[in-house]
C-alpha cells in the first residue's frame, strides 16, 4: 500500500500561519509536502493534485475575512478532487467569514473540504495582541486535530457547510494602516518588494506602496532590516492596539470542525 500524501499549502506573510499548519501536521504518519503559495515568486509554479492528496490550507484572517488576493493566489492551484482541510489563522480577535471565503474557492477549484479548523496566531499589526502563539498548549491541541482530520479524510467524509458569519466588525475611525516608509531609514535593499504577497512594492520605487493592491500583512515592515518600514501611523497603531484591548482580551482556543460520512 502506498503511503498518504500529505501537502501543507500555506499562504503567510508574517509565518504564523504556517506555524499553525505545521503544528497541525505535527504528529501524522504521511510523506509531507510543503507549498508556500504567499509570494508573486512562490507561486510560479502551477499547483495541481488529485484524488489521493491530502492537502491541510492554511490562510492568515484579515477583518474577519480571507486576503482580498485570494482570487489571486489560488489562480493555477487545482483541486481535481483531493480531500482538504481548511484553516483559518486570526489574532485572537475573531475568524467571522473567513472560512466562509476559504470553503467558496476551495469548492470552485475542485477540493472536498473534510475539515475546517480556526486556530489563534500572534497578531501581525499588533505584536502585543496573541504573543507567542501559537504556544505549546495550541501545539498540542492542533496536534490532535491534524491526527482526527487524518482519520476523517480516510472516509467518505464530506463538510457540506463552513463554520462562521461574514463580519459586521469595520476597523476602528482612523485606524488605517497601509505601511508608510521613512525615506530617510530606506536603503532600497528590495526585502520589501520580496517578501510582499500581493505585488504592492514597485522595485521602481520602494519607499512607495500601491494602497489598492495592499492587503494590509505587514511582511513588509516586520522583514524591514532598517525599520524603514511601519504600518500606518504611531496614532493609528495606537488606536488599534486600544481597539483590541477589549476585542481581543480572553484568550480564543483552536476550534475544529469535522464533516460527516455519507450515511
Amino acid at each position: 500500500m502506498s503511503r498518504e500524501r500529505l501537502h501543507l499549502l500555506s499562504f503567510s506573510p508574517c509565518g504564523g500561519t504556517a506555524e499553525v499548519n505545521r503544528a497541525l501536521a505535527r504528529d501524522v504518519e504521511a510523506e509531507l509536502f510543503l507549498h508556500d503559495c504567499t509570494t508573486h515568486a512562490a507561486r510560479q509554479a502551477p499547483l495541481h493534485f488529485g484524488p489521493e492528496d491530502l492537502v491541510f490550507m492554511a490562510f492568515p484572517v484579515y477583518g474577519g475575512r480571507m486576503p482580498r488576493n485570494i482570487d489571486e493566489v489560488f489562480r493555477d492551484i487545482s483541486g481535481n478532487g483531493a480531500r482538504c482541510a481548511l484553516v483559518a489563522v486570526y489574532g485572537n480577535r475573531e475568524f467571522e467569514g473567513a472560512l466562509l471565503d476559504l470553503f467558496a474557492i476551495a469548492v470552485k477549484k475542485g477540493f472536498r473540504p473534510v475539515a475546517a479548523v480556526a486556530a489563534v496566531a500572534q497578531h501581525s499589526l499588533a505584536p502585543q495582541v496573541a504573543a507567542g502563539r501559537p504556544d505549546a498548549e495550541d501545539r498540542e491541541q492542533l496536534a490532535a486535530f491534524g491526527r482526527r482530520i487524518m482519520a476523517a479524510m480516510r472516509t467518505d467524509a464530506r463538510l457540506e457547510h463552513a463554520p462562521g458569519a461574514y463580519p459586521e466588525w469595520t476597523p476602528p475611525k482612523g485606524a488605517s494602516l497601509f505601511p508608510v516608509t521613512d525615506r530617510e531609514k530606506c536603503v532600497a535593499c528590495g526585502q520589501c518588494a520580496a517578501v510582499c504577497p500581493s505585488a504592492a512594492i514597485s522595485v521602481d520605487d520602494l519607499a512607495a506602496t500601491k494602497t489598492e493592491r495592499c492587503i494590509v500583512c505587514a511582511a513588509c515592515a516586520k522583514y524591514c532590516p532598517t525599520g524603514a518600514r511601519q504600518m500606518g501611523t504611531a496614532e493609528s497603531r495606537d488606536k488599534l492596539a486600544h481597539h483590541l484591548e477589549t476585542a481581543a482580551s480572553r484568550r480564543k482556543e483552536p476550534e475544529l470542525w469535522l464533516g460527516e460520512a455519507a450515511q
